[in-house]
């Protein structure tokens, strides 16, 4: 199983309902539709990049596997908006929510799988407690201790 994908035109149309299809397949639209998948490929792998914990494959088309249907609900909206196609609610509604994922990722709410397929884990926060060594040691007050038998 690839990790990465790159996201193309045929997987955007099996996302589309009638309606947004009708407006799409015309040959006019080929380009724009090329366009928009870069511009959000490139949105994608900015938010994936800005956390430090994330590496990013060599190939600037591919994506996180498991961030396609955040692909697909930012282009089904914007393409929708270029063409002068209705948005329902629930169509905004996951357009939101997927920007608000690409932030959360951004800000290293969540990591994403590697291009190896290594799953990432978040770092522990343990406190660092670093307690004196009672076993030698001195004290202006107390003297030496343990005190020399």
């Amino acid at each position: 199983m690839q990790h990465w994908i790159a996201i193309t035109s045929d997987m955007l149309l099996q996302s589309l309902q009638s309606r947004e299809l009708t407006a799409l397949i015309k040959p006019e639209s080929a380009a724009a539709v090329g366009e928009e998948i870069d511009d959000v490929v490139a949105t994608i792998r900015e938010a994936v990049a800005n956390n430090r914990g994330n590496t990013l494959p060599a190939d600037d088309t591919l994506i996180p596997r498991t961030l396609r249907s955040v692909a697909m609900d930012i282009l089904r909206v914007r393409l929708s908006l270029r063409y002068g196609v209705a948005i329902n609610e629930s169509r905004q509604a996951a357009h939101d929510a997927a920007l608000t994922r690409l932030a959360e990722i951004a800000k290293g709410t969540y990591l994403i799988i590697a291009p190896t397929g290594e799953i990432p884990s978040m770092p522990a926060h343990a406190p660092h407690v670093t307690a004196p060594d009672s076993t030698f040691g001195s004290s202006a007050r107390f003297g030496w201790w343990p005190r020399p038998q």
